[in-house]
């Protein structure tokens, strides 16, 4: 018998990727709405960008977590991937 592949790391990988790009793009968007938009230097921008882009991805992730601990299965995502997302 052999062992089915693992199919839940590269779907994680792929989950955080795709996530910290349109969090990347969300967090720019958005700059325009603050303050520090306009009074702030660049390096100062940069640093709220990249802080919030991480703290979204955090978030994000923890959400995925909860979700399989709540109704994930053993063999997911091959089985049960609606019920997670």
């Amino acid at each position: 018998m052999t062992l089915p592949a693992a199919t839940w790391l590269p779907t994680l990988r792929a989950y955080l990727v795709v996530s910290a790009g349109l969090h990347l793009i969300w967090e720019i968007l958005q700059l325009p709405l603050y303050t520090l938009w306009r009074t702030g230097a660049t390096r100062e921008i940069a640093f709220a960008v990249a802080h919030c882009t991480a703290g979204d991805v955090l978030i994000a992730g923890l959400a995925l977590l909860a979700a399989l601990a709540i109704v994930g299965s053993a063999d997911w995502p091959d089985r049960g991937f609606a019920r997670v997302l």
